[in-house]
């Protein structure tokens, strides 16, 4: 399928001329210049869309920060690939970790993608537990939309085997119907918004302002 887009204002981002005509070509751009070459360009019969004037622009891609999310996360440890290339690499991080967090956080961490990891999974809380055995851990996935909890923050959560999966996510189980641990998208979210809220609420002025700049 084509068409030809005719009576806009292309941007085109190219530093010389305008154009003033665009042909699409199953779903991409086939040509973009001169309303004559364009035409040139098409296949006959090909559809005219007039736009009346109307601006045309490249696609837009939104990147986007959370300042207070990415400084925040990047107190805790880096798990992301390729500075942790496999679980066990996780596992080193999170002790470090839990050496310099404060008693009454959890030990964070942040930024595993799982088709990188060697093992090509998710960390689970049994991988957790070993990293962290006695307080509560998290690692959170690098699109925020997923994370893994050890058993005790599993626990202090509130989560347990057997429950079902809230309407708004999906809890991770292994073959036995036991949480693995994996939170998927709402019980994440909240399991962040709770977290980011207690540790800021225990931080003082100063320490507010070293994790904006660390987000910087």
């Amino acid at each position: 399928m084509e068409f030809i887009v005719e009576d806009a204002t292309f941007v085109t981002m190219a530093p010389a001329g305008r154009a003033e005509s665009m042909l699409v070509r199953d779903g991409r751009i086939a040509a973009i210049g001169p309303a004559a070459a364009v035409r040139a360009a098409a296949e006959p019969g090909a559809a005219v869309v007039r736009l009346d004037g109307a601006t045309v622009i490249p696609g837009l891609i939104d990147a986007h920060c959370h300042v207070l999310n990415i400084g925040y996360l990047a107190a805790g440890a880096d798990c992301s690939q390729p500075a942790a290339p496999d679980i066990a690499a996780v596992q080193t991080r999170l002790r470090e970790a839990a050496d310099r967090t404060p008693a009454r956080s959890w030990v964070t961490g942040s930024g595993y993608v799982e088709y990188k990891l060697a093992e090509h999974r998710h960390p689970t809380r049994a991988d957790l537990d070993e990293a962290v055995p006695d307080r509560p851990a998290v690692v959170y996935h690098t699109s925020l939309h997923a994370c893994v909890l050890n058993s005790a923050a599993l626990r202090e959560a509130g989560f347990a085997d057997g429950q079902p999966d809230p309407p708004d996510g999906v809890l991770g189980r292994d073959g036995q119907g036991r949480l693995t641990g994996v939170l998927f998208e709402g019980p994440m979210f909240r399991v962040f918004a709770d977290r980011l809220r207690h540790d800021l609420a225990d931080m003082d002025a100063a320490a507010r302002g070293r994790v904006v700049r660390r987000a910087g």
